[in-house]
């Protein structure tokens, strides 16, 4: 898996929508600190309380996972 690759599509996925600054999360996908912009991501999705489709919420559970990342990162962001 492409984890860099996989994260900015991810961020592509929500268009214009998000009400936060993508530009850190980008720069650090593209520098090879996935970790920490899968974290970021997850974190900013979750406190501006921003649903996901369920296509989303599976692709950013199989990111995590694939990086053996804490699965409440993403588990909050389960859609209804």
């Amino acid at each position: 898996m492409n984890k860099e690759k996989e994260i900015l599509n991810i961020l592509e996925s929500f268009g214009n929508s998000l009400p936060f600054d993508i530009s850190t999360i980008r720069s650090l996908a593209l520098h090879g600190e996935w970790g920490e912009a899968f974290d970021i991501l997850c974190t900013q999705l979750y406190e501006y309380d921003i649903k996901v489709s369920s296509e989303q919420y599976a692709k950013l559970k199989l990111i995590g996972e694939s990086m053996s990342m804490d699965e409440s990162l993403w588990n909050d962001l389960m859609p209804d």
